[in-house]
């Protein structure tokens, strides 16, 4: 009976602990899977979001560039003004820092589009393009006939027709014109000649006259990142999403404006910043934040962003860094280190702030240069609303935890209490252990000379002393005290291990038993 009620009660346990633990990772789930949630709001902040429909600059801008960054762009400097599209103003090299644009050739960023029905001139950076960097990005090109490109063949004619004298090389004792488009790079004036100079009309030809061009990576020719994104066919129009560099981080976190707060310190549980600043504090009293509310993560509930006009931090890296000084504003990262959100221009009254977009400019080449801050900008992407679910991509954030911002828990079922065991018999109490006395040597010493007057002094002083520590094998333990002496007298007798090596000899009819029952009034505990 006994054991039938505790087997039915340590399955209700079991049964009860199951379910806590189904309570407790349903909830977990929530947390660590919320991609239906999470990609609803990736969707609908990115789902049509192009460079194109960027917002235009509040503010006018300009930044001078390291000589080193200026030879890779092909611009010294990067400017824009108030009311600019960004997609007209920064060069393509910066969105191919954040989105590796320059991966893509033609066909992949328009492929509905016929490059032999498309006409040339709508290729500006094609009519920027020197005859050498044209070349390099497609290196067949030089062992082709001038006359079959006529972009480069109409190119001379009309420089021709501006007295540039005509491309010839020497062969043998004989100057004969140039025919292939590989000679005309090593006459001095002509490799870094454009397609679009001295007048030379390309509206005429199609696209699909350059061969190669429809599926050269823009990137491979040098100095067309320096041209802006709108001199590229299809690449404003095309979805920031299915650019090849866009990624969004790992374990990216969602939210909404829970509230609006000016003019405070803000320390508690802070989750903006920059890559080198993450989770940067703004101690002064003049800080303006915003508190995010968790839309899968309880964590996040009471977060602060910090408002970017009253805050600037570290940012970029490497020798770039030096770039505005290496400080950029205070924001956000949700799409990965390149583009950093920043939340400004607080009305606390109507409750109400802006977001922008902040690029920067990264150089891995065979040397690595690192990064800028992220300067360029801003470019508006919209505001928000205290009170209005506009959902937040957040990124994958470092969310500082304290003990009373922990979600609470259900709590398991507690085990019930099972029946108590029979008690067993109690054991008999064990005797116990006498306590070894100790003992006085030195009237022991004497007592000893008393009971046997023939031995030496030093020898029993000696041996009590050896003996008062020796360990008894059998016991691993010191030895008694009325062994102790026993042993001792022994040695005296018999001389074994005293050092002077003399025998006593005792009195006729006295043993060492009496001799040891004489001294045992001298234990003492």
């Amino acid at each position: 009976m006994f054991k039938r009620i505790k087997k039915t009660l340590k399955r209700l346990y079991w049964l009860g602990f199951g379910l806590g633990l189904f309570l407790v990772f349903s909830g977990l789930s929530i947390v660590v899977q919320p991609e239906r949630v999470r990609g609803s709001v990736v969707g609908d902040s990115l789902g049509s979001q192009t460079l194109l429909n960027l917002g235009k600059f509040d503010d006018s801008g300009s930044f001078n560039l390291p000589v080193q960054v200026a030879q890779i762009l092909g611009a010294s400097t990067i400017s824009w003004t108030a009311g600019q599209r960004p997609v007209d103003a920064l060069p393509t090299g910066i969105w191919d820092s954040a989105f590796k644009i320059g991966q893509l050739s033609p066909a992949q960023i328009n492929p509905l589009q016929n490059m032999a029905a498309a006409g040339l001139d709508n290729f500006g950076y094609i009519k920027n393009m020197s005859i050498a960097s044209l070349v390099k990005g497609i290196p067949n090109l030089a062992n082709l006939d001038i006359s079959s490109v006529p972009a480069i063949a109409n190119l001379i004619t009309a420089a021709i027709g501006n007295g540039i004298p005509a491309p010839t090389i020497t062969s043998g004792k004989s100057v004969i014109p140039a025919t292939k488009i590989g000679q005309l790079l090593h006459i001095p004036g002509w490799q870094s000649m454009t397609l679009g100079s001295n007048g030379n009309n390309l509206s005429s030809l199609a696209a699909s006259s350059i061969p190669g061009l429809a599926n050269t990576p823009i990137g491979n020719f040098p100095e067309a990142l320096s041209n802006p994104a709108s001199l590229f066919p299809g690449l404003p129009e095309m979805p920031i999403m299915t650019m090849p560099g866009f990624n969004l981080p790992a374990g990216y976190q969602t939210g909404i404006v829970d509230a609006i707060r000016t003019k405070e310190p803000v320390f508690r549980k802070v989750i903006s910043g920059s890559q080198e600043t993450p989770n940067a504090n703004c101690p002064n009293a003049n800080c303006n934040h915003l508190e995010i509310q968790g839309l899968e993560n309880p964590l996040l509930n009471g977060a602060q962003i910090v408002d970017g006009d009253t805050q600037m931090v570290s940012g970029g890296s490497g020798f770039l860094k030096m770039v505005a000084g290496g400080i950029q504003k205070a924001g956000m990262q949700p799409y990965g280190e390149s583009i950093q959100e920043v939340y400004h221009s607080f009305n606390a009254q109507a409750g109400k702030l802006k977001r922008s977009w902040y690029f920067n400019y990264c150089s891995r080449g065979w040397i690595d240069l690192g990064c800028t801050p992220h300067v360029f900008g801003p470019i508006p992407i919209g505001g928000l609303q205290e009170g209005v679910t506009t959902p937040l991509l957040l990124g994958n954030i470092s969310i500082p935890v304290t003990a009373s911002s922990l979600p609470s828990v259900p709590s398991l079922p507690t085990a019930p209490s099972l029946p108590t065991a029979p008690s067993l018999p109690s054991l008999p109490s064990l005797p116990s252990i006498p306590t070894i006395p100790t003992f006085d040597l030195g009237k022991l010493n004497s007592n000893i000379l008393t009971a046997l007057p023939t031995a030496n002094s030093d020898d029993i002083t000696t041996l009590l002393a050896t003996n008062s520590t020796a360990i008894d094998p059998t016991t691993s333990q010191k030895y008694p005290p009325a062994e102790i002496v026993k042993m001792t007298i022994e040695q005296l007798i018999s001389g074994a291990g005293a050092p002077s090596g003399n025998a006593v000899i005792l009195a006729l009819g006295v043993t060492i038993d009496d001799i040891v029952s004489q001294v045992k009034t001298l234990y003492v505990q």
